[in-house]
């Protein structure tokens, strides 16, 4: 008996010691990335996570908080026990939910069933990740899908400087505070966000790790634009969502003068004045017509699958995105060893570029670039404009350290009505790479693969229909005709005398 309970106290140490965990799957969606081992082993300080979770539940999240217990178990091996978890039910606590709604955690309600009785109630499914005087929360948690980006991606908010993201409001046709509101606060999730204004000072506060330029309206001036191209000179990564031509709610084109071509092409990029067609892979557009509201394919809204992204970690893990009213890119070819430019994401092979003046199809229908991305050394589209800078300085004629550009041929792509699947994954992307790199790349976009059944003929279909049909009871009959002829037999051989 000593025995076997030295063995039971030896196995829950090791238990509670060492993970082993077998994850089949083929991009191993259930196992802890090698990013969050990283980041993990990193800390030189205690993390607290806390789990806020009510005792009542209802049935289909009753097991979250025990597997959210595993997760955090295995959280504290890889920190090397700088992970400290503790699991809460607020109950009546009146003091800690006015602290909990403090820290932006508030009572969701709840739907359970009790004898036989549907209640609605009020609980807690949230979590809080705190380090010093830093607290960051999740102030619902559902399931344990995308547990580790939520927890990771704010433990590394925590324990490290934050990154300051600039969004340009001069002379864009976009705002934080309108149509990009909602991407705004999912960027404010893992960095600082903030808008500049280059009109009285074209100077890019040094604080800005990255920039971003959406939605270039008509004439934007010579200083907005010499800030930018100074910013770039500094070693300054930029996010160019651009649009050469719109399309208005009453579905006419229109050209935007924004003034822009002339510089981007100095970095590598050509912006066409036009609109891509793809007939083969393209994405509903929800129309509404009187009362009805209905979904519509659109051939404008090009869809890019999985072989269409290229091997840049900002996209090679995403699966789909949509990109409506989007131009076509090309690569100047700046013919600058300096710099490094590639393609991130292209339409299907039946795009068509769609432009002025008679807006009809032109060119064989081929894959269309929508995304590229460029990286090194860029010279400046300001060389000479000594008018531009200010009295007393030069100006930097190229960067003086490698800088980042990425280029889309749309700015509506991640409004909230055109917020397809993954147009926000591939902006959270982006942004992450031009501040942090690849780090929380891999664990927020963990790709799944599909495995279509393969495309059957009809005679084919109508055999496997035949079979399912009369096959199978066949197939039972003779079963038990087999059972039984056995039986009987070896019924017989028993029965003989010897």
């Amino acid at each position: 008996m000593a025995i076997i309970l030295a063995i039971v106290v030896v196995v829950n140490v090791l238990g509670n010691t060492f993970f082993g965990r077998l994850d089949l799957s083929e991009n191993k969606l259930y196992s802890i990335s090698p990013t969050t081992k990283e980041i993990l082993k990193g800390l030189d300080d205690v993390v607290s996570v806390k789990g806020y979770f009510s005792q009542r539940l209802p049935v289909q999240v009753s097991r979250l908080p025990k597997e959210i217990d595993d997760v955090l178990k295995e959280y504290r091996v890889y920190s090397g026990g700088n992970i400290h978890y503790e699991r809460i039910d607020p109950g009546d606590n009146e003091e800690l939910k006015q602290q909990l709604a403090q820290s932006g955690v508030n009572p969701v309600t709840m739907t359970i069933i009790e004898k036989d009785e549907r209640q609605q109630i009020n609980g807690y499914l949230a979590m809080t990740v705190s380090y010093g005087e830093k607290t960051e929360a999740i102030p619902l948690v559902q399931n344990t899908d995308d547990l580790e980006y939520e927890l990771t991606s704010r433990i590394f908010r925590v324990t490290s400087e934050p990154r300051h993201v600039g969004f340009l409001a001069s002379g864009m046709r976009h705002s934080l505070t309108g149509d990009y509101g909602y991407v705004a606060q999912e960027i404010r999730k893992i960095h600082e966000i903030e808008s500049v204004d280059l009109d009285q000072n074209p100077i890019v506060p040094e604080n800005i790790n990255a920039l971003i330029v959406a939605g270039p309206g008509d004439s934007v001036s010579e200083k907005v634009k010499f800030g930018i191209d100074q910013f770039i000179m500094r070693g300054g990564n930029v996010l160019f969502l651009m649009d050469n031509l719109i399309v208005d709610q009453n579905r006419q084109p229109r050209l935007i003068n924004h003034g822009m071509n002339g510089m981007l092409l100095t970095y590598g990029f050509r912006l066409k004045s036009d609109v891509v067609r793809d007939q083969k892979s393209n994405s509903p557009e929800r129309v509404s017509q009187g009362i009805f509201t209905f979904n519509q394919p659109n051939p404008f809204f090009p869809h890019i699958v999985k072989n269409q992204f290229g091997d840049n970690p900002i996209v090679s893990r995403l699966s789909e995105m949509t990109l409506p009213w989007t131009g076509s890119l090309e690569i100047a070819a700046p013919g600058d060893s300096n710099l490094s430019c590639t393609v991130l994401a292209t339409t299907s092979d039946d795009g068509q570029s769609i432009g002025p003046p008679a807006y009809q199809p032109s060119g064989v229908p081929s894959k269309l670039p929508l995304i590229l991305f460029a990286t090194g050394n860029f010279q400046s589209a300001f060389q000479g404009r000594t008018d531009l800078a200010a009295p007393g300085d030069s100006i930097i004629t190229r960067s003086v350290k490698p800088a980042n550009l990425l280029i889309v041929g749309s700015s509506s792509f991640v409004q909230s009505n055109y917020l397809y699947p993954g147009n926000l994954e591939f902006m959270l992307n982006v942004i992450d790479y031009l501040t942090i790199g690849d780090k929380l790349i891999s664990i927020r976009t963990r790709p799944t693969t599909d495995r279509p059944l393969k495309n059957l003929s009809g005679e084919m279909k109508n055999f496997l229909r035949i079979v399912d049909i009369v096959g199978v009871p066949i197939f039972v009959i003779l079963f038990g005709a087999m059972r039984f002829y056995l039986k009987r037999r070896d019924k017989a051989v028993r029965s003989r005398p010897l």
